[in-house]
C-alpha cells in the first residue's frame, strides 16, 4: 500500500513530474513538499499546478479506494483471510484437543490395567513366596 501510494504521488501527470512543482518522496517514502518551487511554479502556470493536484488526488483516491473498499478492497480480503486462517488455526486446536483428550484416555486406561496387573503379580508373588517357604520349613522339618 506504500509502495502504490508513493506511485501516485509521484509519477508524472500529463508528462509533468511532480518534483517541478516542489513535490517529492525520498527513497524511505518519506513525502517533502518545497513551497518555494511551488509558488514559483504556481506563478508560471496555475492551471498545470491545478492539473498536478488534481491528477495526483485521484490516483490517490483511487489508490485508498483499491485498498479500503469494504467488501473486495486489498485491506479488506488480507483482514478475511487472515480471519479465516485464525479460525482454520482454531479449528485444528480444537481438533487437536479432542485427540488428546482421548489419547489421555486410552493412556488412563493402560496404567489402570497396568496397575491392576501389577497388583495380581504382587499378589501372585505374595502367594510363591508363601508357598516356597512353607515347602522350606516342611522339609527341613521332616529332615530332623
Amino acid at each position: 500500500m506504500r509502495q502504490a501510494v508513493a506511485d501516485a504521488i509521484q509519477h508524472p501527470v500529463d508528462g509533468v513530474s511532480p518534483s517541478t512543482m516542489g513535490i517529492s518522496i525520498d527513497r524511505y517514502g518519506v513525502l517533502s513538499f518545497d513551497s518555494e518551487k511551488f509558488a514559483d511554479a504556481a506563478a508560471a502556470d496555475p492551471a498545470a499546478a491545478e492539473a498536478m493536484f488534481t491528477g495526483i488526488a485521484a490516483r490517490v483516491q483511487d489508490v485508498s479506494e483499491r485498498y479500503s473498499d469494504k467488501y473486495d478492497g486489498l485491506l479488506t480480503t488480507r483482514i478475511v483471510g487472515q480471519q479465516s486462517e485464525v479460525k482454520a488455526l482454531g479449528d485444528q486446536i480444537a481438533r487437536w484437543d479432542v485427540r488428546l483428550e482421548q489419547r489421555q484416555a486410552s493412556l488412563e486406561r493402560t496404567y489402570a490395567h497396568l496397575e491392576t496387573m501389577l497388583s495380581q503379580m504382587q499378589s501372585q508373588s505374595s502367594y510363591l513366596t508363601t508357598q516356597l517357604a512353607s515347602l522350606s520349613t516342611s522339609q527341613s522339618g521332616s529332615s530332623s
